[in-house]
């Protein structure tokens, strides 16, 4: 059974956008996959716009779920779906590789 796990790396912000402060503006993400004996990761960034008058969320009361929720917004479920089978295909790769390299035969 292969385990996924999306996670925030890291979160440029503008100090001051409209009428909030440290406003959200590019999210770098990574998904994570395990089989417990293999791994695989896929890593992005998206970039996110703050409108006036949006719903907002102060930095401090941010957490990780949140903002993950952001970031497959952003992708779209296709993208999200093609991240997650991609991370599951380079797992099944490392299990059954569809190359090898040989030793010379002779």
């Amino acid at each position: 059974m292969i385990t996924k796990s999306w996670k925030i790396d890291s979160m440029l912000i503008s100090p001051q956008l409209a009428s909030q402060t440290n406003v959200i503006t590019q999210i770098s993400w990574r998904l994570n996959a395990t089989d417990n004996m293999h791994n695989s990761t896929v890593y992005g960034s998206v970039n996110l716009s703050y409108e006036e008058g949006s719903p907002f969320t102060p930095y401090e009361q941010l957490i990780e779920e949140q903002v993950v929720t952001w970031v497959k917004e952003s992708l779209g479920p296709a993208t999200v779906a093609a991240h997650e089978a991609a991370v599951e295909q380079q797992i099944f790769n490392l299990i059954n590789p569809p190359l090898v390299q040989l030793a010379n035969p002779w």
